[in-house]
């Protein structure tokens, strides 16, 4: 439905020839449940309500709304920002009259503790915003993680000696 919309607006389509050229390129079930569809419906359907329609039948948009709502970031913050962007894509397709707040909101949510804390700090207005700033935070805690490894001191090792210590045969030794 994206690539239709791209394609439509590329070409300057005319909106209301949208769904009768899409629909040309229906093909198996998708171009039955088309036909059947159009029995159903009185007038010229709208762009939003064919791409709703169709989306609802051969999309799994439960999925979709459901992931958006409750994200998580499980890797690093660019494969979650891809598909963050996948399902804001997808989720835009089904509901064009989201705010952008509600992406907004959704992306931070899902962020790890460690950059999430940041970001709401920010009161960030775009999501472009948001992208830019959660891999600044990534890299400032990948840094700091760093530093700290460095300067960590290193547990000592236990070493067996042989000579009895009370009644424990080992001495601390540190590696450092």
């Amino acid at each position: 439905m994206r690539r239709c919309k791209k394609f439509f607006k590329l070409n300057t389509t005319p909106f209301q020839q949208w769904v009768e050229l899409a629909s040309l390129y229906l093909e198996g079930k998708a171009e039955i449940w088309f036909e059947g569809y159009m029995c159903r419906v009185e007038g010229i359907i709208d762009w939003e309500e064919f791409s709703g329609a169709i989306c609802s039948r051969f999309g799994n948009r439960t999925d979709i709304v459901e992931e958006i709502n409750k994200p998580m970031q499980e890797g690093d913050v660019d494969e979650y920002v891809k598909r963050f962007k996948e399902l804001k894509s997808l989720m835009h397709s089904l509901n064009s009259l989201l705010p952008k707040s509600y992406y907004i909101y959704n992306f931070i949510s899902g962020l790890k503790e460690d950059s999430k804390l940041m970001l709401k700090i920010l009161k960030l207005v775009t999501l472009m915003i948001a992208f830019d700033q959660v891999k600044w935070q990534e890299e400032s805690n990948n840094v700091l993680l760093a530093r700290k490894n460095k300067f960590m001191p290193r547990p000592a090792t236990v070493v067996q000696t042989g000579r009895p210590v009370g009644n424990l045969q080992t001495n601390y030794v540190n590696d450092n």
